[in-house]
C-alpha cells in the first residue's frame, strides 16, 4: 500500500503482507510514525514491539511504553501484543573493547564505494551491537515474524550543510538508493526523510496526541537538564527542527 506524506512515497509491504511483525518501538517519532501507519491500515496484523532500554537515557524507554499505550488505547480491536524489552548500557567496557574491535568490520560501503563508519562514535556501535544481538534472539523466539525498524534517511545533503548539522550526521543514511527488504530488517522508510515522518504526523492529526509522548534527542543529562529538554546540538535534534519546521 502506498502512502505519500511530505511529497515522498513509500510503498508499505509492498513485496508481502505479513501475519505478524517485530516492530523496534524505540520512543521516537519515526517508530512511532510507522506503528500508527501499520495499525490505521493494517489492523489484521499482529504487532509485537521490541525496545532497547539505554540505561544512559532511562526516559526514551518511558517514551516507548507512552506510545504503545497510545496505540492500545487508539486501535483497541488491533493486535499489539506483548512489549518485549532489553536493557544495555553503552558505557559497559566489555562493549565498548568489543566494538572498537570491530569498527573497520562494521564500516558501510557508499554507491561511490567509499566506506563510512555504521556509527558516528564509539557509544553509537555499542548500542548497535547490543540491539543486533537483541534482535537475533527474537527472531528466533518469533521465527515467523517479519521485523521491522523506522530508521529514515538523512536530509538531502545541502540541507544538512545548509542548517549547520552537516558534521553530525550518520553518513551512511545520506544514501537513498538502497532496498527496504535487502536486510534481515525490513526498513519501509529507509530512503524516505523526516519530512515524510512530518507529514503523517501533520496530516493525521497527531501533534497533540502522539507526537507529545515522543523524544528525539540524544543529548547527555548535563545539556538536557537529565533529559528532561531537547539538547538542541544533536543531529536528531536538528533533523526534528528542520522537519518539523519547529
Amino acid at each position: 500500500m502506498k502512502h505519500t506524506y511530505g511529497n515522498q512515497t513509500i510503498d508499505l509491504f509492498d513485496k508481502k503482507i505479513p501475519d505478524h511483525v517485530l516492530l523496534a518501538v524505540s520512543g521516537g517519532l519515526d517508530s512511532a510514525s510507522l506503528f500508527y501507519l501499520i495499525c490505521k491500515n493494517f489492523p489484521s496484523i499482529k504487532v509485537t514491539p521490541y525496545t532497547g532500554r539505554d540505561v544512559t537515557a532511562p526516559f526514551d524507554y518511558e517514551c516507548s511504553l507512552d506510545v504503545i499505550q497510545f496505540m492500545r488505547e487508539t486501535f483497541p480491536d488491533n493486535k499489539i501484543d506483548k512489549h518485549e524489552v532489553f536493557t544495555f548500557d553503552i558505557n559497559d567496557p566489555e562493549w565498548r573493547k568489543l566494538a572498537e574491535e570491530k569498527w573497520e568490520e562494521e564500516m558501510v560501503e557508499m554507491p561511490d564505494g567509499t566506506k563510512v563508519g555504521r556509527a558516528l562514535t564509539t557509544s553509537g556501535l555499542v548500542k548497535i551491537l547490543m540491539k543486533r544481538k537483541h534482535e537475533n534472539d527474537l527472531r528466533q523466539k518469533y521465527p515467523n515474524a517479519l521485523m521491522m525498524t523506522g530508521m529514515t534517511g538523512n536530509p538531502p545533503i545541502e540541507e544538512q550543510k545548509k542548517y549547520g548539522f552537516y558534521d553530525v550526521a550518520e553518513r551512511r543514511r545520506d544514501d537513498k538508493t538502497q532496498n527496504p527488504w535487502k536486510h534481515v530488517i525490513y526498513q519501509p522508510y529507509i530512503n524516505v526523510d523526516k519530512k515524510f515522518v512530518a507529514g503523517v504526523y501533520k496530516d493525521n492529526n497527531l501533534m497533540e496526541t502522539l507526537y507529545p509522548f515522543t523524544s528525539s534527542c540524544v543529548g547527555f543529562p548535563d545539556e538536557t537538564n537529565y533529559y528532561t529538554e531537547p539538547c538542541g546540538q544533536c543531529f536528531w535534534c536538528h533533523e526534528k527542527q528542520w522537519a518539523f519546521e519547529t
